[in-house]
This record gives C-alpha cells, structure tokens and sequence, in this order.
C-alpha cells in the first residue's frame, strides 16, 4: 500500500454500526426481525436520503414514514423513539484513528448524515479529537455519490484528492470518490478495515 497524507473515513457501517433490531428486540420486546426489516425498507427509500440532506427535519421525517407505511405507523414512531440507543461503536477501530493520527496522518470524515443523527451516533466519540476536518451530506443538501459532495469536501479542507485515501462500505459511493480522484476502499467487514489500517500504520511507520 502507498504512503497516503490524508485518510478519509464514512461513519456508519465504518466506524460504527447500528444496534436498530438488537435493542427493540431485547429491549423493547418487539417481534425478532420485524425491527432490521422495516429499518432497512427505510433506508432505501428516498424519504432517507431527504433526512440526509436535512431538507426535512427529524419529526417531519418520522411522520411521512407513519404515513408511507401505515401499517406500521406505530411502530416507525416507536423506533424513531429510541435512536439515540442504537449506535454501536467501533473501539478497536477508533484505537487504530488514533494510531494513524499518531504516526502522522490527516484524519477526516466525510458521510451522509443529518446533525441529528450524527449527534446520536457519534456525538461522544472520543476518536473525534483526532479529525482534523470533515464534511456531512447536511451542510450542503446533497448526498454521496453524487460529485459536488466530494468536490464540496476537497474545497472545504484544501484537500488533494491524490493524498487522500477514502474507505465506505458502499460500493456506490467507492465508485463516486473513485471518479473525483481519490483512491477508496469499499470496508467488507470491520475486521478488513482493521487490517487495513494496521497496513497503513507499517506503511507510515517504514517511511519515516
């Protein structure tokens, strides 16, 4: 692997993950799948991404899924209720950002959330002391992989895309950082993230 300046990370599904059927299950007693199930028919629709783009706020977006799917209207308010309990964070990964902060390079975030969310999943993060910039889908009302989002990102952090290394677990959004210049990685699984990043430690470790 070569020697990056910049390592450019997405938040969920990287650097954390997401608790939605495991907390209303055990906790909350809902049916076993009911909750991952209606969770990801959301967050494919196209109501999501407009909560990305904050073009609508958290309660407007809670109610147009009550109304979308109304057979579950009840149980969408229920789920919406409770998700400042569903982030799952990646310790052992925000170990190695600190690492990779430490041996000397840039971190930064670039991902689609609105502020709400984020604040929910991340809000607490105590690898954030290590970001040196970032940009989310909110501050500009578009979303990845559209190219003005990382444009957008480069110009904001007067960043070249060529010393920058990008990781999303989205194929879709690899391709789009791809196609404005920066090398990504799609993260398979948290466990290849991690030897990823322990490669990009040797790296920068051999190069000094």
């Amino acid at each position: 692997m070569k020697k990056y300046k910049n390592i450019v990370f997405d938040v969920g599904g990287v650097l954390s993950g997401y608790k939605f059927e495991k907390v209303m299950h055990e906790k909350y007693g809902a049916e076993e799948g009911r909750t991952g199930k209606l969770v990801k028919q959301m967050g494919s629709d196209k109501i999501w991404n407009e909560f990305d783009y904050e073009n609508y706020n958290f309660y407007e977006v809670v109610e147009l899924f009550a109304e979308k799917y109304k057979d579950d209207a009840d149980f969408i308010r229920e789920i919406f209720s409770h998700m400042a309990e569903y982030a799952d964070p990646y310790y052992d990964v925000w170990d190695l950002v600190h690492e990779l902060k430490s041996v000397g390079y840039k971190i930064y975030l670039l991902s689609n959330y609105s502020s709400v969310t984020f604040q929910w999943q991340l809000g607490d993060g105590y690898f954030l002391k290590d970001v040196d910039g970032y940009l989310f889908s909110h501050e500009i009302h578009e979303i990845k992989p559209h190219p003005i989002i990382y444009q957008k990102f480069f110009e904001k952090n007067s960043l070249n895309p060529s010393e920058c290394l990008f990781f999303d677990d989205r194929p879709d959004n690899v391709e789009g950082a791809k196609g404005e210049g920066m090398d990504a990685i799609r993260v398979e699984s948290k466990d290849f993230l991690i030897g990823k990043l322990k490669e990009l430690i040797e790296v920068a470790k051999t190069t000094e």
